[in-house]
C-alpha cells in the first residue's frame, strides 16, 4: 500500500536552485570549514569576526567561527569565509 505524504507549504519538495530561485529561498551552501554561501539574502544584520547575521525572507541565518570576513557582497549572493564552526537558521515566528 501506498502511503501518500503531506509537505507543510512552506516546505519544497524538491532542493534544486530552481525551486529556491522562483520562492526567493535562503540556498545555503557549506563548503568545508572555511566558506559559506548564502544566496537569496536581504542584507548583513550583524557583522563580527566571531558571528555574522544574514537577514533573509524567512527569517535570519547566524554564521559562527573565528576570523570570519565576507568576501563578496552582491545583490543575490553573500560568501562568508573563516574558520566556521555552525551555521544556524532562526525562523520567523
Amino acid at each position: 500500500m501506498t502511503q501518500k505524504v503531506k509537505f507543510h507549504p512552506n516546505v519544497l519538495k524538491q532542493t534544486d536552485d530552481k525551486h529556491s530561485v522562483a520562492f526567493r529561498m535562503p540556498l545555503v551552501e557549506v563548503c568545508g570549514r572555511n566558506r559559506v554561501l548564502i544566496e537569496n539574502h536581504l542584507g548583513i544584520n550583524g557583522y563580527a569576526t566571531e558571528e555574522i547575521t544574514v537577514k533573509v525572507r524567512c527569517g535570519c541565518i547566524h554564521v559562527l567561527g573565528c576570523n570570519l570576513r565576507v568576501s563578496k557582497v552582491c545583490k543575490e549572493k553573500l560568501i562568508i569565509l573563516g574558520r566556521i564552526d555552525s551555521v544556524r537558521f532562526c525562523g520567523r515566528e
